[in-house]
Parts: structure tokens; sequence; C-alpha cells
């Protein structure tokens, strides 16, 4: 019964926001700590990576999706899909616009 608690798509939803924002974070810190948050933004931007570098952080649902439908919470799996759907448009829209 614990379980059916993490079982919502909202739930999903918001982790398959967070996780990739987080992976970001943890290329940042690991790779571009020398540079500002700005800096390593205009960096992506000029090298036109950007559209790259978010596709690159969505690989994180993939693991987070495998979890929940490993764990057979499904509603859960679902929110993160769409997330990672949503995330997929933003990127074509960075990709062709900017």
């Amino acid at each position: 019964m614990q379980a059916s608690r993490f079982n919502n798509f909202f739930l999903g939803l918001v982790l398959g926001f967070i996780a990739p924002s987080i992976t970001l974070l943890v290329v940042y810190l690991l790779q571009f700590n020398k540079y500002s948050i700005g800096e390593f933004i205009a960096y992506m931007q000029i090298l036109n990576i950007t559209s790259k570098v978010i596709s690159l952080v969505m690989l994180s649902n993939l693991l987070l999706f495998f979890i929940f439908i490993w764990t057979n919470l499904m509603n859960s799996s679902k929110g993160v899909l769409a997330a990672t759907i949503i995330l997929a448009f933003v990127s074509l829209i960075i990709k062709y616009t900017f």
C-alpha cells in the first residue's frame, strides 16, 4: 500500500523535469565550474550545442523511467514519459529557432 502514494502522474512529471536539471547541474559542477552559469549558457549558445546538451541530460529520465517500470509504478512512468516528450519538443524548438 505504501508504494501507491508514489504512483501518480504528477510525481513522475515533476521528477521528469527535475532529473535532467540535476544532471545538467552535475555536468556543470564537474566540467565547467570555473565559469559562471551565465558563461556556461553563453558557451553552449556560441557553440550551438544547447539542444544537444538538453538531449543528453534527458538520458537521466531513461533511468528514472525504468526504475518506475521495474517497481510497477506505471502512472509515475507515464509522467516521466510526458516530461521527456515535452523536453524533446523544447529541444527541437531551440535547435531550429535559435
